[in-house]
């Protein structure tokens, strides 16, 4: 398992946006702190009903 599939299972089980954050970084098709808070904004935003643990 690699460090961002462990970041995104930490991120999704515990909450925690931080992570979500960092997940998204270390994966390699997005790989810069720019464009994963933006992708991490929306995808947030967009989900919200259904990730009510970031909330």
């Amino acid at each position: 398992m690699k460090a961002f599939e462990r970041l995104t299972i930490e991120a999704a089980v515990h909450g925690c946006r931080e992570s979500a954050l960092l997940a998204l970084v270390a994966n390699p098709l997005v790989g810069n702190v720019t464009d994963a808070q933006a992708l991490l904004d929306e995808v947030l935003t967009i989900n919200r009903q259904w990730l009510t643990q970031f909330n």
